[in-house]
Protein backbone atom coordinates (compact mmCIF):
# COMPACT_ATOMS: atom_id res chain seq x y z
CA UNK A 1 0.00 0.00 0.00
CA UNK A 2 1.33 3.28 -1.00
CA UNK A 3 1.67 6.13 2.03
CA UNK A 4 -0.74 8.23 0.04
CA UNK A 5 -3.06 5.18 1.01
CA UNK A 6 -2.20 4.76 4.23
CA UNK A 7 -2.51 9.06 5.15
CA UNK A 8 -6.22 8.16 3.48
CA UNK A 9 -6.93 5.70 6.05
CA UNK A 10 -5.81 7.51 9.00
CA UNK A 11 -7.46 10.76 8.45
CA UNK A 12 -10.98 8.18 6.86
CA UNK A 13 -10.49 6.91 10.40
CA UNK A 14 -10.53 10.06 12.38
CA UNK A 15 -13.45 12.24 10.29
CA UNK A 16 -15.50 8.79 10.37
CA UNK A 17 -15.69 9.86 14.13
CA UNK A 18 -18.32 12.70 14.15
CA UNK A 19 -19.93 14.25 10.85
CA UNK A 20 -18.79 17.48 8.84
CA UNK A 21 -20.43 20.30 8.24
CA UNK A 22 -20.52 19.21 4.50
CA UNK A 23 -22.00 15.55 5.50
CA UNK A 24 -24.85 17.49 7.23
CA UNK A 25 -25.50 20.16 4.23
CA UNK A 26 -25.55 16.85 2.03
CA UNK A 27 -28.02 15.07 4.40
CA UNK A 28 -30.19 18.35 4.68
CA UNK A 29 -30.64 17.82 0.79
CA UNK A 30 -33.79 17.44 -0.66
CA UNK A 31 -33.36 13.89 -2.64
CA UNK A 32 -34.34 15.23 -5.73
CA UNK A 33 -32.45 18.56 -5.67
CA UNK A 34 -29.56 18.25 -8.69
CA UNK A 35 -26.36 19.71 -8.04
CA UNK A 36 -26.14 23.48 -10.41
CA UNK A 37 -22.89 22.44 -11.78
CA UNK A 38 -21.25 19.15 -13.83
CA UNK A 39 -19.66 17.50 -11.55
CA UNK A 40 -16.87 14.41 -11.59
CA UNK A 41 -16.35 11.59 -9.48
CA UNK A 42 -12.83 11.91 -8.35
CA UNK A 43 -12.68 11.00 -4.25
CA UNK A 44 -11.82 7.26 -4.40
CA UNK A 45 -12.51 6.90 -0.76
CA UNK A 46 -16.16 8.12 -0.23
CA UNK A 47 -16.90 8.81 -3.57
CA UNK A 48 -17.78 12.45 -3.06
CA UNK A 49 -18.38 14.25 -6.52
CA UNK A 50 -15.73 17.60 -6.94
CA UNK A 51 -17.51 20.02 -8.69
CA UNK A 52 -15.79 20.66 -12.00
CA UNK A 53 -14.38 24.45 -12.86
CA UNK A 54 -13.17 25.42 -16.26
CA UNK A 55 -9.74 26.16 -14.53
CA UNK A 56 -9.58 23.52 -12.01
CA UNK A 57 -7.61 24.37 -9.14
CA UNK A 58 -4.11 22.83 -8.80
CA UNK A 59 -5.13 20.61 -5.49
CA UNK A 60 -8.58 20.12 -4.02
CA UNK A 61 -9.64 17.80 -1.61
CA UNK A 62 -12.35 15.71 -0.36
CA UNK A 63 -14.60 17.57 2.44
CA UNK A 64 -15.98 13.91 3.80
CA UNK A 65 -12.48 11.95 3.92
CA UNK A 66 -9.40 14.52 3.29
CA UNK A 67 -8.92 12.28 -0.14
CA UNK A 68 -7.03 14.44 -2.91
CA UNK A 69 -10.68 15.29 -5.11
CA UNK A 70 -8.49 16.75 -8.01
CA UNK A 71 -9.83 16.42 -11.41
CA UNK A 72 -7.80 13.02 -12.24
CA UNK A 73 -7.95 14.86 -15.82
CA UNK A 74 -5.89 17.31 -14.46
CA UNK A 75 -3.76 15.44 -11.86
CA UNK A 76 -0.12 13.43 -12.00
CA UNK A 77 -0.40 10.55 -9.95
CA UNK A 78 3.71 9.21 -8.26
CA UNK A 79 4.67 5.83 -8.03
CA UNK A 80 8.05 5.00 -7.12
CA UNK A 81 9.83 8.18 -7.78
CA UNK A 82 8.29 9.00 -11.63
CA UNK A 83 5.69 11.27 -13.01
CA UNK A 84 3.37 10.21 -15.17
CA UNK A 85 0.26 12.14 -16.40
CA UNK A 86 -3.07 10.48 -15.35
CA UNK A 87 -5.74 9.92 -18.39
CA UNK A 88 -9.25 11.46 -18.22
CA UNK A 89 -11.63 10.44 -15.52
CA UNK A 90 -13.30 6.56 -16.25
CA UNK A 91 -10.55 5.05 -18.60
CA UNK A 92 -8.51 2.59 -17.68
CA UNK A 93 -4.90 2.27 -17.52
CA UNK A 94 -2.12 -0.44 -18.10
CA UNK A 95 0.80 0.14 -15.90
CA UNK A 96 3.59 -1.24 -17.13
CA UNK A 97 8.05 -1.39 -16.28
CA UNK A 98 10.79 -2.26 -18.63
CA UNK A 99 14.08 -2.80 -17.75
CA UNK A 100 16.55 -2.09 -20.14
CA UNK A 101 20.60 -1.73 -20.60
CA UNK A 102 22.68 0.86 -21.90
CA UNK A 103 24.49 -0.49 -25.03
CA UNK A 104 22.04 -3.44 -25.84
CA UNK A 105 21.14 -3.76 -29.06
CA UNK A 106 17.46 -5.32 -28.18
CA UNK A 107 17.09 -2.58 -26.18
CA UNK A 108 17.63 0.14 -28.75
CA UNK A 109 15.27 -2.57 -31.47
CA UNK A 110 12.71 -2.38 -28.82
CA UNK A 111 12.68 1.51 -28.03
CA UNK A 112 13.09 2.66 -30.92
CA UNK A 113 10.67 0.15 -33.24
CA UNK A 114 8.83 -1.47 -31.12
CA UNK A 115 7.34 1.02 -28.12
CA UNK A 116 6.90 3.66 -29.62
CA UNK A 117 4.14 2.63 -31.92
CA UNK A 118 2.27 1.16 -29.19
CA UNK A 119 2.51 4.41 -26.92
CA UNK A 120 1.39 6.78 -30.03
CA UNK A 121 -1.53 4.16 -30.47
CA UNK A 122 -3.03 4.28 -26.69
CA UNK A 123 -1.60 7.20 -25.40
CA UNK A 124 -2.17 7.81 -21.50
CA UNK A 125 -4.17 4.62 -20.86
CA UNK A 126 -0.30 3.06 -21.48
CA UNK A 127 1.87 4.23 -18.15
CA UNK A 128 5.13 2.63 -19.49
CA UNK A 129 8.07 3.35 -17.75
CA UNK A 130 12.03 2.61 -17.99
CA UNK A 131 14.67 1.77 -15.34
CA UNK A 132 18.18 1.57 -16.60
CA UNK A 133 20.20 -1.36 -15.33
CA UNK A 134 24.28 0.05 -15.31
CA UNK A 135 25.74 -1.37 -12.06
CA UNK A 136 26.40 -4.79 -10.82
CA UNK A 137 24.03 -4.08 -8.22
CA UNK A 138 20.96 -3.20 -10.36
CA UNK A 139 22.36 -5.96 -12.25
CA UNK A 140 21.69 -8.51 -8.90
CA UNK A 141 18.54 -6.18 -8.23
CA UNK A 142 16.97 -7.70 -11.73
CA UNK A 143 17.79 -11.19 -11.52
CA UNK A 144 16.25 -11.09 -8.06
CA UNK A 145 12.93 -9.97 -8.63
CA UNK A 146 13.08 -12.42 -12.07
CA UNK A 147 13.53 -15.01 -9.69
CA UNK A 148 10.35 -13.31 -7.19
CA UNK A 149 8.40 -14.07 -10.70
CA UNK A 150 9.46 -17.50 -11.24
CA UNK A 151 11.75 -16.23 -14.59
CA UNK A 152 14.56 -18.55 -14.20
CA UNK A 153 18.23 -16.70 -14.88
CA UNK A 154 18.93 -18.53 -18.30
CA UNK A 155 16.12 -16.98 -19.30
CA UNK A 156 16.10 -13.40 -17.35
CA UNK A 157 17.66 -10.70 -19.55
CA UNK A 158 16.91 -6.93 -21.34
CA UNK A 159 14.73 -6.06 -22.33
CA UNK A 160 12.98 -7.33 -19.58
CA UNK A 161 9.21 -5.65 -19.60
CA UNK A 162 6.87 -6.58 -16.62
CA UNK A 163 2.82 -5.72 -17.65
CA UNK A 164 0.35 -7.36 -14.91
CA UNK A 165 1.26 -10.79 -14.05
CA UNK A 166 3.09 -11.42 -17.16
CA UNK A 167 6.84 -10.89 -18.03
CA UNK A 168 8.38 -10.37 -21.63
CA UNK A 169 11.83 -10.56 -22.75
CA UNK A 170 13.20 -9.48 -25.86
CA UNK A 171 11.81 -7.11 -28.65
CA UNK A 172 10.04 -10.20 -30.51
CA UNK A 173 8.03 -11.36 -27.57
CA UNK A 174 7.35 -7.42 -26.42
CA UNK A 175 6.36 -6.96 -29.34
CA UNK A 176 3.90 -9.46 -30.53
CA UNK A 177 2.58 -10.06 -27.21
CA UNK A 178 2.35 -6.58 -25.58
CA UNK A 179 -0.34 -5.11 -27.48
CA UNK A 180 -2.73 -8.24 -26.96
CA UNK A 181 -2.21 -7.98 -23.18
CA UNK A 182 -2.66 -3.99 -23.50
CA UNK A 183 -5.84 -5.01 -24.77
CA UNK A 184 -6.74 -7.85 -22.35
CA UNK A 185 -6.12 -5.57 -19.06
CA UNK A 186 -8.26 -2.51 -21.04
CA UNK A 187 -11.05 -5.14 -20.92
CA UNK A 188 -10.96 -5.87 -17.20
CA UNK A 189 -10.53 -2.07 -16.16
CA UNK A 190 -6.61 -1.52 -16.15
CA UNK A 191 -4.18 -3.13 -14.02
CA UNK A 192 -1.18 -2.05 -12.18
CA UNK A 193 2.30 -3.57 -11.50
CA UNK A 194 2.61 -5.62 -8.94
CA UNK A 195 3.32 -5.00 -5.48
CA UNK A 196 6.73 -6.21 -5.04
CA UNK A 197 9.74 -4.32 -2.68
CA UNK A 198 12.28 -5.08 -4.91
CA UNK A 199 10.04 -3.60 -8.22
CA UNK A 200 8.73 -0.83 -5.69
CA UNK A 201 12.69 -0.15 -4.82
CA UNK A 202 13.82 -0.40 -8.99
CA UNK A 203 10.93 1.92 -9.72
CA UNK A 204 12.51 5.05 -7.60
CA UNK A 205 14.95 5.23 -10.25
CA UNK A 206 12.31 5.34 -13.43
CA UNK A 207 11.53 7.47 -15.97
CA UNK A 208 8.63 7.42 -18.26
CA UNK A 209 8.67 6.50 -21.79
CA UNK A 210 8.75 9.51 -24.20
CA UNK A 211 8.29 7.87 -27.99
CA UNK A 212 9.06 10.78 -29.17
CA UNK A 213 13.20 10.98 -28.41
CA UNK A 214 15.44 8.58 -29.49
CA UNK A 215 16.91 5.92 -26.16
CA UNK A 216 20.07 7.89 -26.93
CA UNK A 217 18.78 11.17 -26.38
CA UNK A 218 16.47 11.35 -23.68
CA UNK A 219 18.27 8.50 -21.54
CA UNK A 220 21.96 8.32 -21.62
CA UNK A 221 22.25 12.02 -23.28
CA UNK A 222 24.83 13.25 -20.64
CA UNK A 223 28.23 12.23 -21.92
CA UNK A 224 29.73 9.72 -19.39
CA UNK A 225 32.42 10.23 -16.74
CA UNK A 226 36.08 9.71 -18.41
CA UNK A 227 34.18 10.24 -21.62
CA UNK A 228 37.16 12.81 -22.45
CA UNK A 229 39.34 10.33 -21.35
CA UNK A 230 38.74 7.11 -23.47
CA UNK A 231 38.42 9.49 -27.05
CA UNK A 232 42.33 10.58 -25.94
CA UNK A 233 42.69 7.26 -25.70
CA UNK A 234 41.13 5.99 -28.79
CA UNK A 235 42.68 8.90 -30.03
CA UNK A 236 46.23 7.69 -29.93
CA UNK A 237 45.15 4.07 -30.25
CA UNK A 238 43.91 4.52 -33.68
CA UNK A 239 47.35 7.18 -34.56
CA UNK A 240 49.75 4.00 -33.15
CA UNK A 241 47.99 1.85 -35.59
CA UNK A 242 48.23 3.68 -38.71
CA UNK A 243 51.60 4.08 -38.04
CA UNK A 244 52.06 0.55 -37.15
CA UNK A 245 50.56 -0.07 -40.92
CA UNK A 246 52.77 2.54 -42.41
CA UNK A 247 55.65 1.72 -41.26
CA UNK A 248 55.32 -2.41 -42.33
CA UNK A 249 55.32 -0.83 -46.01
CA UNK A 250 57.78 2.01 -45.86
CA UNK A 251 60.93 0.79 -44.54
CA UNK A 252 62.22 4.27 -43.72
CA UNK A 253 59.99 5.05 -40.83
CA UNK A 254 61.34 4.81 -37.61
CA UNK A 255 60.50 2.42 -35.01
CA UNK A 256 62.01 1.63 -31.36
CA UNK A 257 64.67 -0.47 -31.24
CA UNK A 258 67.31 -1.59 -28.77
CA UNK A 259 68.11 -3.47 -25.20
CA UNK A 260 65.55 -1.56 -23.79
CA UNK A 261 62.60 -2.61 -25.77
CA UNK A 262 63.26 -5.99 -24.93
CA UNK A 263 63.29 -5.21 -21.32
CA UNK A 264 60.33 -3.42 -21.22
CA UNK A 265 57.99 -5.73 -23.57
CA UNK A 266 57.48 -8.04 -20.55
CA UNK A 267 56.74 -5.71 -17.68
CA UNK A 268 54.31 -4.19 -20.15
CA UNK A 269 52.82 -7.51 -20.90
CA UNK A 270 52.63 -8.23 -17.02
CA UNK A 271 50.43 -4.93 -16.52
CA UNK A 272 47.91 -6.06 -19.40
CA UNK A 273 47.94 -9.61 -18.15
CA UNK A 274 46.97 -8.31 -14.53
CA UNK A 275 44.28 -5.45 -15.78
CA UNK A 276 42.82 -8.21 -17.65
CA UNK A 277 42.80 -10.99 -15.78
CA UNK A 278 40.85 -8.58 -12.63
CA UNK A 279 38.35 -8.14 -15.57
CA UNK A 280 38.08 -12.20 -16.22
CA UNK A 281 37.46 -12.22 -12.48
CA UNK A 282 34.62 -9.76 -12.08
CA UNK A 283 32.87 -11.02 -15.16
CA UNK A 284 33.23 -14.65 -14.56
CA UNK A 285 32.40 -14.14 -10.44
CA UNK A 286 29.79 -11.96 -11.18
CA UNK A 287 30.88 -9.55 -8.34
CA UNK A 288 31.11 -6.08 -8.39
CA UNK A 289 34.60 -4.09 -9.46
CA UNK A 290 36.43 -1.45 -8.12
CA UNK A 291 36.41 1.37 -10.52
CA UNK A 292 38.60 3.93 -9.58
CA UNK A 293 37.93 7.61 -9.48
CA UNK A 294 37.35 7.44 -13.04
CA UNK A 295 34.09 5.73 -14.58
CA UNK A 296 31.93 2.89 -14.55
CA UNK A 297 33.62 0.03 -14.89
CA UNK A 298 30.93 -1.84 -13.65
CA UNK A 299 28.17 -0.75 -16.57
CA UNK A 300 30.73 -2.09 -18.76
CA UNK A 301 31.00 -5.60 -17.59
CA UNK A 302 27.83 -6.12 -16.83
CA UNK A 303 26.96 -4.94 -20.47
CA UNK A 304 26.02 -7.31 -23.60
CA UNK A 305 29.48 -6.38 -24.75
CA UNK A 306 31.44 -7.92 -21.80
CA UNK A 307 31.37 -11.27 -23.40
CA UNK A 308 32.40 -12.23 -26.84
CA UNK A 309 29.77 -13.88 -29.12
CA UNK A 310 27.74 -14.00 -25.83
CA UNK A 311 30.01 -16.48 -24.47
CA UNK A 312 33.38 -15.71 -23.69
CA UNK A 313 34.65 -13.44 -21.37
CA UNK A 314 36.43 -10.72 -22.86
CA UNK A 315 38.94 -10.61 -19.80
CA UNK A 316 39.61 -13.97 -20.44
CA UNK A 317 40.09 -13.41 -23.93
CA UNK A 318 42.53 -10.68 -23.15
CA UNK A 319 44.60 -12.96 -20.22
CA UNK A 320 45.00 -15.50 -22.71
CA UNK A 321 46.21 -13.11 -25.11
CA UNK A 322 48.70 -11.32 -22.52
CA UNK A 323 50.00 -14.78 -22.17
CA UNK A 324 50.52 -16.12 -25.60
CA UNK A 325 52.52 -12.54 -26.01
CA UNK A 326 54.80 -13.29 -22.93
CA UNK A 327 55.41 -17.13 -24.41
CA UNK A 328 56.18 -15.37 -27.63
CA UNK A 329 58.78 -13.02 -26.45
CA UNK A 330 60.14 -15.79 -23.84
CA UNK A 331 60.45 -17.84 -27.29
CA UNK A 332 62.02 -14.84 -28.99
CA UNK A 333 64.73 -14.17 -26.26
CA UNK A 334 65.88 -17.99 -25.56
CA UNK A 335 65.37 -19.49 -28.95
CA UNK A 336 67.47 -19.29 -32.31
CA UNK A 337 66.83 -19.75 -35.65
CA UNK A 338 63.20 -20.02 -37.40
CA UNK A 339 61.97 -20.39 -33.87
CA UNK A 340 62.92 -16.94 -32.99
CA UNK A 341 61.62 -15.26 -36.24
CA UNK A 342 58.89 -16.77 -36.05
CA UNK A 343 58.10 -16.51 -32.53
CA UNK A 344 58.59 -12.48 -33.13
CA UNK A 345 56.03 -12.31 -35.62
CA UNK A 346 53.75 -14.10 -33.45
CA UNK A 347 53.99 -11.49 -30.29
CA UNK A 348 53.44 -8.81 -33.20
CA UNK A 349 50.57 -10.47 -34.96
CA UNK A 350 48.43 -10.80 -31.07
CA UNK A 351 49.71 -7.39 -30.58
CA UNK A 352 48.32 -5.91 -33.49
CA UNK A 353 45.66 -8.12 -33.70
CA UNK A 354 44.92 -7.02 -29.77
CA UNK A 355 45.51 -3.31 -30.73
CA UNK A 356 42.49 -3.38 -33.25
CA UNK A 357 40.10 -5.17 -30.89
CA UNK A 358 41.11 -3.17 -28.19
CA UNK A 359 39.42 -0.40 -30.27
CA UNK A 360 36.36 -1.49 -31.01
CA UNK A 361 36.09 -1.99 -27.48
CA UNK A 362 37.57 1.70 -26.33
CA UNK A 363 34.96 3.25 -29.08
CA UNK A 364 31.93 1.33 -27.28
CA UNK A 365 32.79 2.60 -24.03
CA UNK A 366 31.80 6.20 -24.69
CA UNK A 367 29.83 5.95 -27.83
CA UNK A 368 27.42 3.11 -27.55
CA UNK A 369 27.65 1.52 -23.71
CA UNK A 370 27.96 5.09 -22.11
CA UNK A 371 30.26 4.23 -19.54
CA UNK A 372 34.03 4.31 -19.33
CA UNK A 373 35.99 1.14 -17.65
CA UNK A 374 39.64 2.41 -16.49
CA UNK A 375 40.52 -0.88 -16.46
CA UNK A 376 39.80 -1.73 -19.82
CA UNK A 377 41.48 1.61 -20.69
CA UNK A 378 44.39 0.51 -19.25
CA UNK A 379 44.14 -2.50 -20.96
CA UNK A 380 43.55 -0.57 -23.98
CA UNK A 381 46.86 1.38 -23.53
CA UNK A 382 49.24 -1.66 -22.93
CA UNK A 383 48.18 -3.21 -25.78
CA UNK A 384 48.94 -0.29 -28.04
CA UNK A 385 52.07 0.09 -26.69
CA UNK A 386 53.43 -3.08 -27.01
CA UNK A 387 52.16 -3.43 -30.63
CA UNK A 388 54.66 0.33 -31.33
CA UNK A 389 57.31 -2.00 -29.11
CA UNK A 390 57.00 -4.70 -31.23
CA UNK A 391 57.76 -3.01 -34.65
CA UNK A 392 60.53 -4.04 -34.77
CA UNK A 393 60.18 -7.66 -35.59
CA UNK A 394 58.47 -7.49 -38.98
CA UNK A 395 60.89 -4.38 -39.77
CA UNK A 396 63.92 -6.65 -39.30
CA UNK A 397 62.36 -9.95 -40.82
CA UNK A 398 61.34 -7.76 -43.84
CA UNK A 399 65.30 -6.43 -44.33
CA UNK A 400 66.80 -9.67 -44.01
CA UNK A 401 64.12 -11.13 -46.96
CA UNK A 402 65.10 -8.05 -49.03
CA UNK A 403 68.89 -8.74 -48.62
CA UNK A 404 68.26 -12.50 -49.11
CA UNK A 405 66.66 -11.63 -52.48
CA UNK A 406 69.29 -9.71 -53.70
Amino acid sequence: MTSLGLVTLVVVSILAAAPTPARAATEAAPPGDEKPTPTIKSCHICDEEAAATPTPPTRSFCSECGADATPVATRATTSGGYLQPTPAAGEAIVHAAMFWMPGCPACEETLQHVLPALKAEYGLQLDLVLIEVATQEEVDQLFALAGELGIPSERTGVPFLIVGERVLVGPILIGSELPVLIEHYLDQGGVDLPEMPILTSALSRATPFDPGLSAADSLTDARPQGFTLAVIVLVVMMAVLLYALASLRSPHLPVPQGRWVDRIVPWLALIGLLAAAYLAYVETQSVEAFCGPVGECNAVQSSSYSRLFGVLPVGVLGALGYLLLLAAWAVERRGIGPAAVWAGLAGFGIALAGTIFSLYLTFLEPFIIRAVCLWCLTSSVTITLLLLLTLKVPRAWRVRHARLRR
